[in-house]
């Protein structure tokens, strides 16, 4: 992991839109790091991406992590031509 990310990759890696980043630095809950104020030099920390995430993180209740590796049965489809 990267220590410092522009705010279009941190859109991505939380797939949301640029704004919410924005929306998320205003409010507190992400850091962000500007060595050049005015100039288009604003930086995200790795370390408060990875904060946010944890924050959120929750545990889906039913649902055990081996059902994440479990084959997939495949169904056959069969389709009946037209007479």
């Amino acid at each position: 992991m990267k220590f410092l990310y522009r705010v279009d990759e941190v859109a991505e890696i939380l797939s949301m839109s640029k704004r919410s980043v924005y929306y998320l630095l205003d409010q507190g809950e992400l850091e962000g790091h500007n060595d050049s104020p005015g100039k288009r030099g604003l930086r995200v920390t790795g370390e408060s991406i990875l904060r946010y995430v944890e924050r959120y993180k929750i545990r889906v209740e039913g649902i055990s992590d081996e059902a994440f590796h479990r084959p997939v049965r495949v169904r056959k489809v069969i389709s009946k031509g037209v007479e």
